[in-house]
């Protein structure tokens, strides 16, 4: 089962890497609650649309979006995985980076529950490069 709950979460990463929101969403069960916290916001939902509607946002809908590194670790019934995330700002087109944690609980090879952490997006824009170097 552990197997099965890794293969899980390591095609979650290849369908938000290719940007492939059906892709994505063929691995949520119909009644799958996806809970996400941001900086500022907490959510939960349970909607097959308002799960899409998050992962785009949060994922696959951002301008230049790449998945730069993660790590999966997973039991029975249940996987973490924390990625590296970058993308480009929707106002200027400056990099951002962000830090994720994700928690997915598994029934079979669908995602029941998706619980994501996100501690926020840090911008590098050129002056605050400057700045810091």
């Amino acid at each position: 089962m552990q197997a099965t709950t890794n293969l899980v979460a390591e095609r979650f990463v290849a369908a938000i890497a290719a940007r492939d929101l059906g892709a994505a969403m063929a691995l949520y069960a119909p009644e799958a609650t996806f809970e996400a916290h941001v900086p500022g916001w907490d959510v939960s939902v349970d909607e097959p649309a308002d799960v899409s509607g998050l992962l785009d946002d949060f994922l696959i809908g951002r301008d230049g979006f790449r998945v730069l590194r993660y790590r999966v670790i997973g039991e029975e019934g249940a996987a973490a995985l924390r990625c590296d995330l970058q993308w480009h700002d929707e106002e200027d087109g400056a990099p951002c980076l962000c830090y994720q944690s994700h928690f997915f609980e598994v029934a079979g090879d669908r995602i029941r529950y998706h619980h994501m952490y996100c501690a926020g997006v840090r911008v590098q824009r050129p002056e605050a490069m400057a700045r810091s170097a």
